[in-house]
């Protein structure tokens, strides 16, 4: 018999996550197995997993037009990185660092556009892993967490956070 998990839904309500914006985002392997490789002396070294994991994410931009990827890194057992969602292509500085006010002229705009990135993401990362995997059988934890970037501020120290990931490997939550 299966119980039906009550699960928190870890999205922000009054925010439309089509809108522009930048958006810190933490994937975990199921269980948080490491298996995209190791951090040795403060270095991450991917295995062929991690490699899929790391293309995959570079990829990205190329399956969705007005999606940036920032800083990410692959680490043993999750993916670090920054999506920018920029609507309008011709953009350039700061206009995407944004006050969380609800925008009102989603209705004709995909409303959860940076969840559909991340479950292609997730999705393509899989099938590749176990499209060259014999023994074994990949998965994600459920969902995803993510952080809406409100400032310059916040995003120098977010980027420094990701790329200091691996120096930190020891101290990281996700450390198992």
């Amino acid at each position: 018999m299966s119980r039906s998990v009550n699960r928190k839904n870890t999205r922000m309500k009054q925010w439309d996550y089509s809108r522009d914006g930048l958006y810190f985002i933490t994937i975990c392997v199921k269980d948080r197995h490491c298996v995209f490789g190791a951090v040795q002396n403060k270095i991450m070294r991917l295995n062929n997993w991690g490699r899929h994991a790391y293309e995959c994410w570079q990829q990205i931009p190329n399956h969705f037009p007005g999606v940036i990827i920032d800083q990410f890194v692959v680490m043993p057992n999750h993916v670090h990185g920054i999506v920018v969602i920029e609507e309008n292509h011709a953009s350039v500085g700061n206009k995407y660092i944004c006050s969380l006010t609800k925008n009102t002229k989603s209705k004709h705009r995909n409303m959860m556009k940076l969840s559909k990135i991340i479950a292609t993401y997730k999705a393509a990362v899989t099938r590749k892993i176990n499209k060259f995997s014999s023994n074994n059988y990949f998965q994600w934890q459920r969902s995803f967490h993510d952080h809406i970037i409100r400032n310059e501020r916040e995003l120098i120290n977010i980027q420094n956070y990701i790329f200091f990931n691996p120096d930190n490997w020891r101290d990281d939550d996700f450390f198992v």
